[in-house]
């Protein structure tokens, strides 16, 4: 993480190996097996409930949640501003 906002490791190499731990992090779930894998404590009506409140509530947020949901929705994206900020180039999870 560090390498990539320094500018050391491209967009591509970082989304490369987040890919390669996302592999890795899969096979070893499957070893484990799912007695060992996390509760669902969150039904999928109330993630969706919140996904879909999140743009309303966006501004009660604090700036290091915003990151953080952010920083889980994407592996890059390049926003620049020139009059208005746009999106130039994203990649998702």
């Amino acid at each position: 993480m560090m390498a990539l906002g320094d500018g050391k490791l491209s967009g591509d190499d970082y989304a490369t190996l987040i890919d390669g731990e996302d592999a890795r992090i899969n096979e070893l779930r499957k070893q484990a097996g799912p007695e060992l894998l996390p509760e669902q404590t969150i039904s999928i009506t109330e993630v969706h409930e919140a996904f879909l409140d999140l743009k309303n509530n966006w501004n009660l947020i604090d700036s290091a949640t915003q990151k953080q949901v952010i920083q889980s929705l994407f592996r890059k994206i390049t926003i620049k501003k020139s009059d208005d900020w746009h999106i130039v180039d994203m990649l998702t999870v």
